[in-house]
């Protein structure tokens, strides 16, 4: 869309909107599509934009994940600077807010955090208030495009459309440096094999180490171990001599069920307390003995300080550690291993209207339950339907690589 073409679309929708109700009830979800794709080109918006999305019991008007934005609109005549009342307080006193206040606490307890908006919007139909939550004073310094302005300041909109802004499109861009990471941990692994050239189980066992290292540097930072950096921490207190020996004895440690869950107490009774907090990994990741080399200097820097302690893994969705895995392990091994990793977006291709959209909105719908413990019962038991579902790819054959070890 050419800008000419983008100024004539938005006088048309001006008119069209000038004219209308502007009832908050029958007409914003209209309003927001007919702008995101009339006017500022988004191709299919109802595939983008969440309408109704829940939060704690409450609804959220217009919520665009990828992008960050959260809209919270209001019928024609109402004013933006206006607090109304939204339930009672713990007191039983009305609870009187605006409607930044209301978005504002939507985008507070919107689960994951991973998709806390950057940008709320409030809207009249006839004025539209941009608010950049990284700014701390956010609620009283927004920008104000009226409906009338639209045709000469649609740019003020840009950020809809800014690819830097979508959350997958960073992900994307934190998959480089990742990818950087993994590589400077399979180069200085590499070498310190005795025969990697010739090897076939050293090439087994190196691609293996990788994907164990990078799913903890991966859990220790969403939070999946018993604390943040818990790998770090772990790693820290020993030297070079000692690091092939500590990662043995974790990877041991996290192979052997630890009585939760299902599973029988199978560990040293005497285990360090330190080992003792690693919670038991199912699927088969840590299972097999494969071969670990000495550490060296470089070894303990790569994996402690750029792995660890100055990348937070927990940004990275991994569904693309794929990706990842194939742009840092060599060519000759990915042949030999048979390795090559599909795109998140071929992937969504199939998956997301076979059972994925229904999953996401199936969580979607719990996590808005109105109390917590309705919540957790609920998430419980998804995530016992979850665990019972099983897929079968025709296409995947059987195989060791990384990444199907780290799926499993």
């Amino acid at each position: 869309m050419t800008p000419n073409e983008q100024k004539k679309a938005a006088k048309e929708f001006v008119a069209r909107w000038k004219a209308a109700e502007g009832n908050e009830q029958r007409e914003s979800n209209s309003f927001w599509i007919e702008l995101c794709m009339n006017v500022l080109g988004i191709a299919n918006p109802t595939q983008h934009l969440d309408f109704e999305r829940k939060v704690k019991g409450r609804r959220i008007d217009v919520f665009y994940e990828d992008m960050g934005i959260l809209i919270e609109n209001k019928s024609r005549g109402i004013s933006l600077d206006l607090p109304e009342q939204r339930g009672k307080d713990r007191h039983g006193n009305p609870r009187m807010v605006t409607p930044f206040e209301q978005a504002k606490w939507y985008a507070d307890n919107i689960t994951p955090k991973s998709v806390t908006p950057k940008w709320i919007i409030t809207c009249n139909f006839d004025e539209i208030r941009i608010h950049d939550m990284d700014r701390e004073d956010a609620e009283e310094s927004y920008e104000t495009l009226t409906l009338d302005e639209l045709p000469d300041f649609v740019h003020r909109l840009s950020f809809f459309t800014r690819k830097e802004n979508s959350r997958l499109e960073r992900e994307k861009q934190l998959s480089v440096k990742a990818g950087e990471v993994v590589g400077k941990l399979y180069d200085t692994f590499a070498k310190a094999y005795r025969d990697i050239e010739n090897s076939a189980e050293e090439q087994r066992s190196l691609n293996i180490l990788i994907t164990r290292i990078v799913f903890l540097l991966y859990a220790e930072d969403a939070e999946l171990l018993h604390e943040r950096k818990a790998f770090y921490n772990y790693l820290k207190n020993f030297q070079v001599a000692h690091m092939r020996q500590a990662l043995i004895d974790l990877f041991n440690v996290l192979r052997t069920p630890d009585g939760t869950g299902d599973t029988s107490d199978e560990r040293d009774p005497y285990l360090s307390a330190e080992l003792a907090a690693f919670p038991y990994v199912n699927g088969g990741l840590f299972a097999d003995d494969i071969i670990i080399p000495q550490f060296d200097i470089d070894t303990r820097f790569i994996l402690l300080q750029e792995a660890s302690a100055e990348f937070d893994w927990s940004h990275i969705s991994p569904t693309i550690f794929g990706a990842v895995f194939e742009s840092t392990l060599n060519p000759e091994t990915r042949r030999a291993g048979g390795m090559h990793y599909t795109s998140i977006e071929n992937i969504h291709k199939l998956t997301g209207p076979l059972f994925y959209d229904a999953l996401k909105d199936e969580l979607a719908a719990i996590e808005g339950a109105a109390t917590e413990k309705e919540r957790k019962f609920k998430l419980q038991a998804f995530r016992q339907k979850i665990a019972s579902l099983k897929f079968l790819d025709p296409a995947c054959g059987i195989c060791k690589t990384p990444y199907c070890l780290m799926a499993a």
